[in-house]
């Protein structure tokens, strides 16, 4: 996605119910750094976190607001998968994305964009290797980066973390090499 382009909406996100009232919560939520106009060629990463239980409600709530006129013209759920990735954590899943971001912060239509970023996401939560890009546009130039989730973007390593974490690292000292 765009970098600042939460800001740069106005806090509109169509995945969020306010999205159509001028104010919504998202933006008054945003500290006032990153209300600012968007970047097209810079990239950032965000997590909605969407009130649907399973793939059911989330289909529910893309038909609800599906049409010409409403925020999704033909809303599809390409992949679904039960989360198969070992460090799910709330902390390891935000780590994984800044590591990502900070290793491609570039925003390219053609080969670095939502749709990479959710078919990369997808095989890394799902272990799904297959998964790509919705649009058969994006697909000839898609090249997986799932590993660029795993490493800070120094090539500084998950274990060499500090030790503020949430256990994702099965009790091993900080600044030790798994493998």
């Amino acid at each position: 996605a765009w970098l600042n382009g939460i800001g740069g909406y106005g806090g509109k996100s169509n995945f969020l119910a306010d999205r159509d009232v001028p104010r919504p919560g998202l933006y008054a939520a945003l500290p006032a750094e990153l209300k600012a106009p968007w970047i097209m060629t810079r990239a950032e990463a965000r997590v909605i976190d969407v009130p649907a239980r399973d793939v059911a409600e989330f289909q529910a709530f893309l038909t609800q607001h599906a049409g010409p006129e409403k925020r999704f013209l033909e809303p599809k759920v390409a992949y679904s998968s039960p989360v198969h990735f070992a460090h799910r954590s709330r902390s390891a899943i935000f780590r994984s994305l800044i590591n990502y971001v900070g290793r491609n912060g570039r925003y390219v239509e053609e080969r670095s964009n939502c749709q990479t970023f959710a078919a990369d996401l997808f095989r890394l939560l799902s272990g799904n290797t297959t998964a790509e890009p919705f649009s058969a546009v994006c697909r000839p130039l898609y090249r997986d980066r799932v590993k660029d989730f795993l490493y800070l973007p120094g090539g500084t390593q998950w274990a060499d973390l500090d030790s503020r974490d949430d256990g994702d690292r099965g009790g091993a000292a900080p600044g030790t090499l798994m493998a």
